[in-house]
């Protein structure tokens, strides 16, 4: 589970998950985030196996790993130069 929260939402810019494909931002492979009205978001990624991940939001990106049977929680835009 990829959660987080974008603080100070405005409701105008998605998140944008993308998981690469070798290695790199692989644009046909987009999924963009619903927020609730606070900014909260999370997203189930399936599979078996650790995955890099792109978010992007607001001219904002972090690469993540996800790995199977852990949570990647807390994550947070605003923290980001």
């Amino acid at each position: 589970i990829v959660s987080g929260k974008v603080k100070n939402y405005r409701g105008d810019d998605p998140v944008e998950l993308n998981i690469p494909f070798s290695e790199q931002y692989y644009k046909e492979n987009p999924v963009f985030l619903k927020l609730d009205s606070k900014g909260n978001f999370h997203f189930i990624v399936k599979g078996k196996f650790p995955k890099i991940a792109l978010l992007r939001y607001a001219r904002k990106e972090q690469w993540v790993l996800l790995s199977p049977g852990r949570q990647t929680n807390g994550f947070s835009f605003h923290d980001l130069p």
